[in-house]
């Protein structure tokens, strides 16, 4: 799924001088600031739960490396290669760094860290990395997130959303669906859960990607007020609906 998400120039940049700085650092900061990086997070068991969509909460916490001085770091990954292959089993959020600056700002990080443990890392300190951008985030929410950091996908995929309720169909209105907030998306039907809801998104529709280290294995969010038609039940407990529209980019 990494084909969202394509850091091959800004790795092309991580070239170090004879001083072990950057070579073209001006260029390699001015891709940064408009690039998504993988970012480790711990995820709350269902991270909309309890959520007020117009409060500051973000549903998710950093993993940051603790260096022996007693700096925390922010950890940031090109692609998650590099996860699988320094073996970290952490579910990963592909974020803008615009995003990442907001989170930044708000907690206690001294560093930000991209590639650790590999010979492309380089870090940036909080205040030089929080200076690229200009914007007020006090207010951030999981849904700047989400409009902000969501990618189109480049062919139709199907997502699975398992639940204990058949909410989407007792929902709908004449076969519509309209979320009322984001969904958290499955790549396989792996829950057990007894109801099944398989949500085939069209080319160019905008999702958030979770990664996951394990490559067959990952989830989406969905945005919010994305609109579903409901295409047939596949069984009594099991529906296939899609994606119609997305009016919370518009």
């Amino acid at each position: 799924m990494d084909f969202l998400i394509d850091n091959t120039k800004l790795e092309g940049l991580i070239e170090f001088g004879e001083t072990n700085n950057l070579k073209n650092e001006e260029e390699f900061l001015k891709l940064l600031k408009t690039s998504q990086l993988f970012v480790p997070v711990d995820l709350t068991k269902d991270i909309f739960t309890g959520l007020d969509f117009e409060g500051n909460e973000i549903g998710f916490d950093i993993k940051c490396l603790t260096a022996d001085n007693g700096l925390r770091a922010v950890p940031l990954f090109t692609n998650r290669d590099i996860l699988t292959e320094k073996k970290l089993e952490t579910p990963t959020l592909a974020l803008d760094m615009v995003n990442v600056a907001g989170i930044v700002l708000e907690g206690e990080y001294d560093v930000i860290v991209i590639n650790p443990f590999t010979e492309m890392s380089t870090d940036i300190s909080r205040d030089a990395f929080i200076g690229m951008f200009h914007s007020d985030y006090e207010d951030m929410t999981i849904l700047d997130i989400i409009r902000d950091s969501s990618s189109k996908i480049d062919s139709e995929m199907r997502f699975y959303l398992r639940s204990d309720d058949d909410f989407m169909m007792d929902e709908a209105v004449d076969g519509i669906y309209v979320a009322d907030e984001p969904l958290n998306v499955s790549s396989i039907d792996r829950t057990d859960s007894r109801y099944v809801n398989i949500l085939e998104m069209p080319k160019s529709s905008k999702v958030l990607y979770i990664g996951e280290w394990e490559e067959a294995n990952f989830d989406m969010i969905i945005a919010p007020e994305s609109i579903f038609e409901h295409v047939r039940d596949i069984s009594e407990d099991v529906h296939l609906w899609k994606c119609v529209g997305q009016p919370f980019f518009d």
